[in-house]
């Protein structure tokens, strides 16, 4: 999941340039990537990614993203393709794997990008602290033309968006709300300058 898209198997050999799945991790090893798969390790392992947003992305939750970072690549893949496998193997288990998103059309002036990542930090800290640093891992997150998101998976959901209400409502931001990676859902709104 955390290097390769697809895989297609096949009952015999394809005139292409394929490989066995027994000669795939020399493969891999041959690119430079080191498959050692310790899951403290992955959590700390990011890979970065842009995007452009286009008109009609734009009205999708995350269609404003233009860069972003994450260890669990294939959660960003399948939500921008519209597919859910990955969220419904973590559901099965009783793991909810999601992400906050907020406005960042207040953070201004010549640190703009620093202070967008200083509060997108600082909202994680703040949220571990309050649900339980066993509550929830963080993913990572990213930065679009209007909002920032901060990705997680949570074994104590309840938890994370008690913790994570508290959170926004002493920040700066004029709303906040979570939605799971699906984009056949709504988002829950956290914090509204409505109430």
């Amino acid at each position: 999941m955390a290097v390769i898209d697809e895989v297609k198997l096949v009952s015999q050999p394809q005139s292409d340039a394929g490989m066995t799945l027994a000669e795939l991790p020399e493969a891999l090893r041959a690119l430079g990537l080191d498959l050692n798969r310790d899951p403290a390790r992955v959590l700390n392992s990011y890979t970065a990614y842009r995007m452009e947003p286009s008109e009609e992305r734009l009205e999708q939750v995350r269609g404003d993203v233009t860069v972003g970072s994450t260890c669990c690549p294939v959660l960003i893949q399948q939500y921008l393709q519209g597919m859910t496998q990955a969220v419904d193997d973590l559901h099965k288990e009783g793991i909810a794997a999601g992400f906050f998103y907020y406005p960042i059309d207040g953070f201004q002036g010549e640190d703009r990008a620093k202070a967008i990542l200083d509060f997108r930090d600082e909202l994680e800290a703040k949220i571990s602290e309050k649900a339980g640093t066993d509550a929830a891992a963080w993913l990572g997150g990213a930065s679009g033309i209007h909002c920032g998101y901060l990705d997680f998976i949570a074994w104590d959901l309840k938890a994370v968006l008690d913790a994570a209400v508290a959170v926004f409502e002493t920040s700066p931001v004029a709303w906040a709300a979570f939605q799971n990676f699906r984009t056949n859902v709504g988002g829950i709104l956290l914090k509204s300058d409505e109430e």
